[in-house]
Formats: C-alpha cells, sequence, structure tokens
C-alpha cells in the first residue's frame, strides 16, 4: 500500500524562535528490557501489520479492523507506518472448515516493541462465515477485533501524560491546504485526535488571542511515471502569526493513491510528526 510508505519519510525541524534544530526530534522513553508490561506513551501508537495465512484481502481487513478498536479504546493504531517509538502488533492465521458454511479461525497475535522485543502474545479462536472470511471486508471482523482489541490492551499500560510547557496553551489545528482527496480535513482531525489523548486544550476559533495554531501545507509533485512526490509541512504559529517553526515529512508514493480517502495515511502521518510537532509547540512558552 502506498500508505505504508508515505511516512518512511523525512522529519526535520525548522528554527525554533532563535534556538537551533534539535539533533536528535526523538527522546528514548522505552521501559526498561526486562520489563513485563508495555508502557506506550500517548503519542507512540501500535502499528497492526495484515495478518498472515488469511486469503486475498482478508489479511489487511483483519488488520484495518483491529487498529479501528484500539482507536475505539483510545488507544492510538494505525495499519500503516508509525514513529520510531511504535509498537508492532502482528497475527498469523489458520483457517479449517466447519459446518454450515462456516471457518473456525485461529489467529497467534504477537506484541514487540520498537526493538523487535516480545511483550505478549495470545490466541484467539472464533467461528466466521466463510464468505466473510473470504471477503476481507473490515466491518465483518468488527466483533472478532473488538473483543480481541481488548484482550490485548491489557498487556498496556499507559504512561501519564507529561508535563511540558504547552499545556499553558490552547491550540487550534487548522485545515490543510492543497491537501487531495480528503487530506484537508483527514489530516488535522487525526492530529486534533492525539493532541486530546495528550490533554491538551484544543479551540476551534481560528481567532482566539491566546491559541497556538498549527496549520498543514500539502505539496504534490507532477505525477511521473507510477508514482508522485508528496511534502507535507506543518507550521506552528502564534496567535500574531509569527512562524515558531515547521515540521517536514515527504515521500514518493503511487501516482493518484491520496486522491480518495487518506484512512489509516492520516494517523500514521499524524503520528510520525506528533514528537517533533509538540517540540515546535513547546517553544511558543520560551520564545
Amino acid at each position: 500500500m502506498a500508505m505504508r510508505r508515505l511516512i518512511a519519510a523525512i522529519i526535520s525541524l525548522a528554527a525554533l524562535a532563535g534556538c537551533d534544530p534539535a539533533q536528535h526530534p526523538f527522546e528514548d522513553d522505552r521501559p526498561p528490557a526486562d520489563s513485563a508490561i508495555l508502557q506506550v506513551k500517548d503519542s507512540v501508537g501500535i502499528v497492526v501489520a495484515p495478518v498472515q495465512g488469511a486469503p486475498g484481502a482478508t489479511g489487511n481487513g483483519l488488520s484495518e479492523a483491529l487498529a479501528s478498536a484500539f482507536r475505539d479504546l483510545e488507544i492510538p493504531a494505525t495499519t500503516a507506518i508509525g514513529n520510531r517509538h511504535s509498537y508492532q502488533l502482528a497475527g498469523v492465521a489458520s483457517a479449517d472448515t466447519g459446518a454450515g458454511g462456516s471457518e473456525r479461525v485461529a489467529i497467534h497475535w504477537s506484541l514487540r516493541d520498537s526493538d523487535g522485543k516480545p511483550v505478549g502474545t495470545d490466541d484467539e479462536v472464533e467461528t466466521i462465515r466463510a464468505a466473510a472470511w473470504a471477503g476481507g471486508k473490515p466491518e465483518d471482523f468488527a466483533d472478532l477485533a473488538k473483543a480481541e482489541a481488548k484482550k490485548l490492551s491489557t498487556l498496556i499500560v499507559e504512561a501519564p501524560p507529561v508535563e511540558t510547557p504547552v499545556q499553558a496553551h490552547t491550540l487550534h489545528v487548522a485545515s490543510v491546504d492543497g491537501a487531495p482527496g480528503d487530506g484537508s480535513h483527514a489530516l488535522p482531525s487525526a492530529l486534533a485526535y492525539l493532541l486530546k489523548r495528550r490533554g491538551l486544550p484544543l479551540t476551534d476559533d481560528a481567532h482566539d488571542p491566546n491559541a497556538v495554531t498549527i496549520a498543514g501545507q500539502v505539496t504534490m509533485s507532477a505525477p511521473q511515471p507510477g508514482k508522485q512526490h508528496v511534502k507535507i509541512v506543518w507550521h506552528v504559529l502564534k496567535s500574531d502569526g509569527t512562524d515558531i517553526g515547521q515540521i517536514a515529512q515527504e515521500n514518493d508514493v503511487p501516482q493518484g493513491s491520496l486522491d480518495g480517502k487518506w484512512g489509516e495515511t492520516a494517523m500514521a502521518v499524524a503520528m510520525a510528526g506528533f514528537d517533533d510537532i509538540l517540540r515546535v509547540v513547546a517553544a511558543a512558552s520560551t520564545g
């Protein structure tokens, strides 16, 4: 999928109101190597890989259903690429034909941290209609995913929000200019979701004199044979319009792949840039 390569990106900090760009924009905030429980920062998230051993589109359908079920539990999750702190969930399925047009499906789920170290596993066995198992539609696996996400969530203990200067500000997430498809709405919605999870105050009032605004700009190159170059730049602005700093993400994607619904890609973009966006926003308190 184009979505999975979009954020294998260049993520850079522009000058922060008189400060030099951070050389190491991501802090190493991992649990101890022998920790039995995964501790996930709000910005980390979980990347759900396509389920192996499933027929046709079913592997992707299962992973999309599970990512959606995690988000319903307010755990950031995507089937696209996350950031360097993201944890990886993989599933391997097998199925036996049952009576009455059904399949007895067994899925072994394994959760690993960003270093590839095992965090936990779970074995799920469900009876699914044969047509649904072959069809691969995420909505057909909603109940299965809801039950499994609830079990896997017991492996996750979220760390309390980190106190940062950004909490002194109300944030306004503006629409994103230049995005094809529904990106102008999907991108800010995904970012606002993550900001809310961090407990930061948001406002819809673009003219709030106390608000720091996060605005995005998408630039798409002219189509080349089979591909296009996409660049997303997030601008963090003080209430007087001063540009505090920028975060850029870019890569090549298959031609036209972002012309429709961004879906998982929007969440992947927001997750990949979230830590750096907060660092720039924090500069508003010191600049």
